[in-house]
């Protein structure tokens, strides 16, 4: 396993509707140490992700509720530096 640059686990909220993809991705950055939460909706993600303190965003395109898209736009706005990853 190759060693990472920042050892410190990260807070991660991953936004996906599809419970397999979720527990599988959810599963991957745990074993990387990481603290990850998950939700299944779109919008209550995006809720989620203003009220919580987490270092990255997870989220997934097509969505129930908010696309992950717009989740993207207005975390972008609000929220500059913190860092999104959409997938799909």
């Amino acid at each position: 396993t190759p060693a990472r640059v920042n050892e410190t686990p990260a807070r991660l909220l991953l936004i996906e509707d599809d419970p397999g993809a979720a527990a599988s991705l959810k599963r991957l950055l745990a074993a990387e140490g990481h603290d990850v939460e998950t939700v299944g909706d779109g919008t209550a993600g995006l809720h989620r992700a203003r009220a919580g303190n987490y270092d990255v965003v997870i989220t997934d395109w097509r969505l129930p509720g908010t696309g992950g898209l717009e989740i993207i736009r207005h975390l972008h706005r609000e929220r500059p530096r913190l860092p999104l990853i959409l997938i799909t």
